[in-house]
């Protein structure tokens, strides 16, 4: 149809389309204008009980239902030709509490919409859902694939794990509560922490397993379970011990090396049987040189033996684990080594000898005793002796002696050979061959005096050299010795010396150098003796002394050494006369040139020193009380120094 429209200027003209619809279509209403239901999240058979209907008799092939809600179409469907609703998949409270949409109705032959109406689909929460357990493992327990590690020393009232628990499902449904099912020997839960409670000990066992529950509280309540398997790691706490060990092993000195000689066994209760561990592996070793041990126990000799030697051994064999650091112990056992039959026996007399006995000797009489030694012992030590040749003159008896079998007669020979052979038990012999001369009395008379004479000549002699090495060794003994005079010690004897001199006026120094033996050489103008010495060379605070003797007057002797001289005699020895000579100490005296006097004029000073010994005895001595030795004396004429030995 073609519609004109003209506002008297102007003419449009549209072409119009009318569609003719049947009054019964258009006046078709839905009974209801909401439909509202209630289903279970957890419903079976996927029927919600809504059934659209329509208030006007019309074929529903003309018509359609149309859910408006993309969220509903994903969730329902309309049967247009009953109007039944169903669902297309599950419902899940936790996703989805309700289903809200308009339904609308459609004309399929203009596609316009008659009326429409509401949905309302209410879910209600069902306890479908388990609880979630969560397990986290806090170090230093490990994870290797679906197992906790744990070593056997973990310390008591520490966390190793945390559980974890959560539903989907909401209000009281979705509430949990953990509680602990296996494993509380050992363990205890504290709001969700697994604690340790109990030492544990691999030994008595090496795998714990833990249950822990989670259950919610719908009704029904839905409960889970999560299982954690604890393997219990060995730490070296056990020592080895010894189940086999010998207290004593005899073996042959004739065994060879590499034999067995016996087994020992020690056990770690680290290992555990199907469970092994480095700590309970055990080993062996030994610091015996005799022996060996290998790793199972076997223990070996280790050479050639030698009962002769050494008749036992003490073996220590050592067992330790594989743990760091390794635990020992020790099995020790005696190695006794039993006697072989590889010694002949032995004459104490090697060589051959001559033995001289009287011709007056009578029957029975002892000729000589053997001493014979076989190093075997037991029955392998047991010997005979027997004469090869006894020319009807002697015989050996049981206890090893060589006696006559007869008295000597004229027609017997002056000197005789034997042989005497010692045999073991086990055939093993050896002989020793000597001669009997057979003496007068007489003649063995003098033998023995010339023995004897020889004898003490040199036992004479040999006490003359002992005495000899003493001298010579006491002698060397005698060594020069070293005094050092002291600044301070010299200066309180000489202030000592002059509280008794309290009429003089002394002035003593000190610091010259110390001077060396010397003898008299000049008279002072009034009479008193001046000796005149050398002082020493290096300037040294010592000064050498023999230490021999003493160095007064009063020490006359007859001896005269080869530093002597004639004064010694006379006014007694000095150091020099005891002490090496050498270029640089010689004493001035002996020189003529150097002192300046002659050996006679030398003589007179000394008589002039003899007859003034009285003045010499008012002289106060700066001595050492102790070694008897003076330094020197001052005279009380003319303060002079006065140094003699």
């Amino acid at each position: 149809m073609v519609v004109q429209v003209s506002d008297g200027l102007h003419q449009v003209e549209k072409t119009a389309i009318v569609n003719l619809v049947n009054d019964c279509a258009q006046n078709a209403r839905f009974s209801q204008q909401l439909y509202k239901t209630t289903l279970p999240e957890n419903v079976k058979n996927f029927a919600t009980g809504i059934i659209l209907s329509l208030d006007s008799m019309i074929s529903t092939k003309r018509v359609e239902f149309r859910l408006t809600s993309e969220f509903a179409r994903a969730h329902l469907a309309i049967n247009d030709e009953t109007g039944e609703i169903h669902l297309i998949k599950s419902l899940d409270y936790e996703i989805t509490q309700r289903i809200r949409s308009v339904v609308e109705l459609v004309d399929l032959d203009s596609n316009a919409i008659i009326d429409f109406t509401i949905i309302d689909i209410a879910v209600k929460d069902v306890n479908d859902n388990f609880p979630v357990i969560t397990a986290t493992v806090i170090p230093p327990a490990t994870v290797n694939t679906d197992k906790v590690i744990l070593r056997e020393d973990f310390p008591t009232s520490v966390a190793l794990a945390y559980f974890s628990a959560s539903d989907a499902d909401l209000a009281s449904a979705g509430e949990v509560s953990l509680d602990l099912l296996m494993g509380k020997d050992y363990f205890e839960l504290r709001e969700g922490f697994l604690v340790l409670k109990t030492p544990l000990d691999r030994e008595s066992q090496n795998l714990i397993d833990v249950s822990v529950s989670a259950c919610d509280k719908g009704r029904p309540k839905k409960c889970a379970q999560s299982i954690l398997t604890f393997i219990v790691q060995d730490v070296n706490d056990n020592t080895p011990y010894f189940t086999m060990c010998p207290e004593e092993v005899i073996v042959s000195e004739s065994q060879p090396p590499n034999k067995l000689l016996t087994v020992v066994r020690a056990f770690d209760n680290d290992n555990l049987p199907g469970v092994s561990s480095p700590n309970g592996i055990v080993s062996y070793s030994t610091s015996s040189s005799i022996v060996a041990v290998s790793s199972t126990g076997q223990v070996f000799l280790n050479q050639k033996l030698d009962r002769e030697r050494v008749s036992s051994y003490a073996i220590a064999i050592e067992a330790f684990d594989g743990g760091s650091p390794a635990k020992f112990a020790h099995c020790t056992f005696n190695l006794l080594v039993g006697d072989e039959n590889d010694n002949a026996p032995v004459f104490d007399d090697a060589t051959e000898f001559v033995k001289v006995i009287p011709n007056t000797l009578g029957k029975n009489e002892i000729v000589y005793d053997f001493t014979v030694v076989d190093a075997d012992s037991g029955k392998n030590a047991l010997f005979f002796l027997e004469l090869e040749d006894d020319f009807d003159l002697f015989y050996i008896n049981s206890e090893n002696e060589l006696r006559m079998a007869r008295n000597f007669t004229a027609s017997d020979p002056s000197r005789v050979n034997l042989k005497v052979r010692a045999t073991d038990s086990g055939g093993l012999a050896s002989e020793i061959a000597f001669a009997v001369e057979i003496l007068p009395p007489e003649a063995l008379m003098r033998s023995s005096t010339q023995e004897l004479a020889i004898a003490s000549i040199c036992g004479l002699f040999s006490v003359i050299l002992v005495l000899c090495l003493v001298i010579f060794c006491l002698k060397r003994k005698r060594k020069q010795q070293t005094y050092k005079f002291r600044n301070a010690e010299d200066k309180e004897e000489i202030n000592a010396s002059k509280q008794t001199l309290s009429n003089w006026t002394v002035e003593i120094k000190n610091d010259a150098a110390l001077v060396k033996t010397g003898l008299i050489v000049e008279p002072s103008e009034d009479g008193s003796v001046l000796y005149k010495t050398r002082s020493h060379d290096h300037g040294s605070d010592f000064i050498p002394d023999s230490g021999r003797g003493e160095s007064e007057k009063d020490s006359i002797s007859s001896t005269m050494g080869p530093n002597c001289s004639k004064d010694c005699s006379i006014i007694g020895h000095s150091d020099t006369c005891w002490m090496p000579s050498s270029r640089n100490e010689e004493i001035i005296c002996s020189s003529l040139s150097v002192v300046g006097y002659s050996r006679e004029h030398l003589s007179k000073l000394s008589a002039q020193y003899i007859s003034n010994q009285n003045r010499l005895a008012n002289l106060t001595p700066i001595c050492d009380q102790e070694s008897h030795r003076s330094s020197g004396y001052l005279s009380s004429v003319d303060a002079r120094t006065v140094h003699y030995c």
